[in-house]
């Protein structure tokens, strides 16, 4: 193998793994951007459950949530 050869094999490759990297690089963009959906889906639940919930009782109805609200489990 010449040279140039080797040298254009070598340019292929850097490519090949700057490629590679940016794929990974947006997939794991992806799917932090599908969690981050995920859960804001999940607060805005929680937040229209806690709309509903009313009086001193409200800490015992979401036992999950008691400690986010800052109430006492008794």
């Amino acid at each position: 193998m010449s040279k140039e050869e080797k040298q254009a094999l070598a340019r292929r490759l850097d490519e090949g793994a700057r490629l590679l990297e940016e794929k990974k690089k947006r997939e794991q963009e992806q799917k932090e951007e599908k969690e981050a959906q995920g859960s804001k889906k999940r607060k805005q639940r929680e937040d229209e459950e806690e709309e509903g919930e009313e009086g001193s009782d409200a800490c015992l109805v979401k036992k999950r949530r008691y400690f986010k609200r800052g109430c006492r489990y008794q």
